[in-house]
């Protein structure tokens, strides 16, 4: 007595590829759930160069037209590649091997992504092409494309040498490898797999590579551009200047684009109080990289005190919040870094009058101050203090608001 019939998951067993390969068979109507008996044998349906290979079943989501990739990599067999979609007129795979079951990742039509899980001991891999096709793909293309353009013409010269030289060419091959690394993970939707929060971390990674490209765009063109600006190694320096800014450029539309909007649910530091956390932190290495004697007056040693503590306290938040520990927390965390700001804020008041007040108190600008002048040094640690002071500010002011000011709903 024969059991109930179970229909098949991935089509009907037994269909193969037959003129060598270039057509396939259409694999036979599932049956309806629950009944007793498989449908009456139905003879083959004329081949197909756009069905899919044997034992693979297309989703049912997939638009027509839509190209897909698939890459199996079976356990104890060769490598099989199908391309195409519902629609397409890609010709078939290979036939597979019995023991390989393969299955079609179910992908949602307007997601742009496609796949397939492979059996015990294979991988899988989706292919999601809105990664670079969606707005957000396309100006992270952009900045890929021009951080590598700067990074090569300057290397083309040879003159990027001394601290300033190093600091611009790391700030464009990291942006270059970070953003490609971004990239691909999105294009093959692997970042699911990464112990961290995907959108924080892109969200503050764009932040810090805006003001870090920024920094650059500044900083090169001050230090190694000389006027008249006419040979040939002057111009390619010019010309990287340039593409410099445009990928600055890039990366703040970037920010502009994943900043969480009013009334969206979104990560931390996708909204205003998190890209300050990223801008304080910044500044405040700004800060340290120009600090230089000190040591002499108490009141600058309070200064650096204040500089360490609020970066410390900034740092921690930015990681715990990208590495998800901020729920491990005992207390309500939003209170606490309305706390906190409030205090860093009061601290960098104390900053902002000390420092100019020990630094140029009775200190004229030295007449054979040139680059690299302490007084200088001191006089960027200010403005750069006053700039943390507002951000501070500005912190404070919107956290404030959204932790004790509910809108109406």
């Amino acid at each position: 007595m024969k059991g109930p019939f179970v229909p098949p998951a991935v089509g009907r067993a037994g269909a193969r590829c037959q003129d060598s390969g270039t057509g396939c068979f259409l694999p036979a109507p599932a049956p309806p759930w629950g009944s007793a008996s498989p449908p009456a044998p139905t003879p083959f349906a004329r081949p197909r160069v756009n069905d899919p290979p044997a034992g693979v079943a297309a989703s049912p989501q997939q638009p027509p037209g839509r190209p897909c990739v698939v890459l199996v990599a079976a356990a104890g067999g060769p490598q099989h590649k199908w391309l195409g979609g519902a629609g397409s007129s890609l010709p078939c795979a290979p036939p597979l091997s019995p023991s390989t079951q393969i299955r079609a990742a179910a992908g949602s039509s307007g997601s742009g992504a496609c796949g397939v899980a492979g059996s015990a001991g294979g991988t899988m891999a989706r292919v999601n092409l809105l990664a670079l096709t969606s707005w957000v793909g396309i100006v992270r293309l952009c900045a890929v494309v021009l951080s590598c353009l700067t990074f090569s013409l300057v290397a083309s010269t040879g003159n990027f040498g001394g601290p300033f030289g190093t600091w611009c060419m790391f700030t464009w091959c990291f942006c270059f490898i970070v953003t490609l690394l971004v990239l691909l993970l999105e294009l093959l939707e692997l970042y699911p797999m990464l112990p961290l929060s995907w959108d924080d971390f892109t969200s503050a990674f764009s932040m810090l590579a805006v003001l870090m490209v920024f920094t650059t765009s500044v900083v090169f063109p001050a230090t190694f551009i000389s006027s008249p600006c006419s040979s040939n190694k002057c111009a390619r320096q010019a010309v990287a200047t340039t593409t410099s800014f445009l990928c600055f450029l890039a990366y703040a539309v970037e920010v502009g684009l994943t900043r969480a909007k009013p009334g969206d649910i979104s990560s931390f530091l996708s909204t205003v109080p998190g890209l300050l956390k990223v801008f304080e932190a910044y500044v405040a290495c700004l800060i340290f990289s120009l600090l230089d004697e000190y040591n002499k007056e108490p009141g600058l040693m309070w200064c650096v005190a204040v500089y360490s503590i609020c970066f410390i306290f900034t740092l921690l938040i930015i990681i715990f919040t990208i590495g998800r520990c901020l729920a491990y927390i005992p207390c309500p965390l939003d209170k606490v870094l309305v706390g906190y700001n409030f205090l860093a804020l009061l601290m960098y008041i104390t900053a902002t009058v000390l420092w100019p007040l020990y630094s140029f108190k009775g200190k004229g600008r030295p007449s054979d101050c040139g680059r690299g002048c302490p007084w200088d040094k001191h006089l960027g640690v200010t403005f750069l203090t006053i700039f943390n002071l507002i951000a501070y500010l500005v912190d404070l002011v919107y956290s404030s608001r959204m932790v004790f000011i509910r809108t109406p709903s």
